[in-house]
């Protein structure tokens, strides 16, 4: 690993640390390359990126990637404060948005209200005079239209070949022109 991207990390997570806004970035093992977990607040990137040759240039790319997820995530629990008018109530309910399309249980309680409620201590409620607050809107209605890869990629045994090339196909399209993807691979090619 090269100098410049164990600096470039090593700032990452310090100001992770320090601010406990920003969300702290782990290694583990992935089907993707990288994930934002939206209820923990931490970056989760593959650990085959420690065996790529170029990992310096997809550390970045990747790590950018998913700050802006997470920093989707930071507005979409904003906003849901900013209409409750109470952080506990707003946090309640961007859980139960996360449960519905992640776990489809829209109780679950797995949230980690520290770090939101310092996120949204530090940058505030977005109300609708706020100029975030189409943005938020967006995000929201993004997240919801966003594709389960998981079901997908795997395929049923009664599923014919074409069928789920087909299915495959449809999904990729719509997870590539979601606003929530765009924005972020836009954020990962930024130098």
């Amino acid at each position: 690993m090269n100098i410049k991207l164990c600096r470039y990390i090593l700032n990452t997570t310090g100001k992770a640390l320090k601010t406990s806004t920003r969300p702290v970035i782990k290694f583990e093992k992935l089907n993707a390359m990288g994930a934002a977990n939206p209820y923990t607040g931490e970056i989760i990137l593959n650990k085959k990126l420690n065996f790529c040759i170029l990992r310096h240039l997809f550390l970045k790319k990747y790590i950018r990637h998913e700050l802006k997820h997470a920093e989707q995530f930071q507005i979409m629990a904003r906003y849901f404060a900013g209409q409750e008018k109470n952080t506990e109530e707003g946090l309640r309910k961007f859980a139960q948005m996360l449960g519905k399309k992640i776990y489809n249980n829209p109780s679950i309680g797995l949230i980690n209200a520290k770090y939101y409620t310092k996120v949204i201590k530090n940058d505030g409620i977005i109300k609708k005079s706020n100029p975030l607050f189409a943005k938020a809107k967006e995000y929201i209605k993004a997240f919801n239209e966003y594709p389960d890869m998981s079901k997908v990629l795997e395929k049923e045994s009664s599923q014919s070949f074409f069928d789920y090339v087909g299915n495959l196909y449809k999904s990729i399209k719509a997870y590539r022109n979601n606003p929530l993807e765009k924005e972020a691979v836009s954020a990962s090619k930024i130098r």
